[in-house]
């Protein structure tokens, strides 16, 4: 349940000797994985009452989370449809979020929809690279997109955020500090951005790891200030990104072990 992970080699040694060895990770096609699924996965034939060795050695760029389960093939089936399920739950929701802000900003020609749109697609991308949803469905051959989409993914979507962030709470013109931070931070991101798509993932997750905590803190931040002077829509931004904040903040820790 890491879909990130690179390579994952898997041997079942038998009671009388004989080894078997697959292999799996997102460094190799997609069309190569016993089960079409956003996991890693491997088949394993496992002899009746007799007793295996199941070896595995895990190499990969990111931070190495290895949550195992191991299913008789009825069993995932029926994890693998919810699984999906819930999947299609998620991403129309965020489609439809997408369009209706796209048809607000068209109408309206308020940036502020347009950011918050835009913001979306980061958050939706990130999503698809992190969670191994994009590799199954949106690039499943592309291994040199797959190594680079999360790290720029998440780019991404901090770019846009702290866009969003400018735009609603108008930070030019309520704090000018804080609005040259947000586009300095946003400056930063974007070049990152492109410099992640020729830097090994191995540098790129660590760095993009390690830069958006402080910025998902800073977004929070920036919306405690403004409230606090008196603007009351920030009440509702910050009751927004409360949730997609906890998340983001959280991640990266999960990620880095504390």
């Amino acid at each position: 349940e890491s879909p990130l992970l690179d390579k994952i080699d898997v041997y079942v040694r038998h009671a009388d000797g004989h080894i078997v060895q697959q292999t799996a990770g997102d460094h190799l096609p997609f069309s190569t994985r016993p089960v079409a699924y956003r996991y890693p996965n491997v088949w394993l034939d496992l002899p009746l009452g007799q007793p295996v060795e199941l070896l595995l050695r895990v190499q990969s760029g990111s931070s190495i989370q290895m949550p195992l389960m191991l299913y008789a093939p009825g069993a995932f089936a029926s994890a693998a449809a919810n699984d999906q399920i819930a999947a299609g739950i998620y991403y129309g929701c965020l489609i439809a979020m997408l369009l209706f802000n796209l048809l607000l900003w068209n109408g309206l020609r308020d940036q502020g929809y347009l950011w918050y749109a835009l913001s979306l697609v980061g958050a939706g991308m990130a999503v698809l690279s992190l969670y191994g949803v994009g590799y199954q469905y949106v690039w499943p051959e592309s291994l040199w997109w797959q190594e680079r989409a999360p790290a720029v993914s998440a780019c991404l979507a901090h770019v846009f955020a702290n866009q969003f962030n400018r735009s609603f709470l108008d930070l030019r013109q309520r704090w000018r500090l804080g609005d040259q931070i947000s586009l300095a931070i946003v400056i930063v991101l974007s070049i990152l951005m492109l410099v992640f798509i020729w830097v090994p993932s191995s540098i790129s997750y660590r760095v993009i790891t390690a830069l958006a905590l402080p910025s998902s803190i800073w977004l929070l931040l920036v919306n405690i200030k403004v409230l606090r002077d008196g603007y009351k829509p920030a009440r509702y931004a910050m009751l927004a990104w409360v949730a997609l904040l906890a998340g983001a903040i959280s991640y990266p820790l999960y990620a880095m072990g504390i």
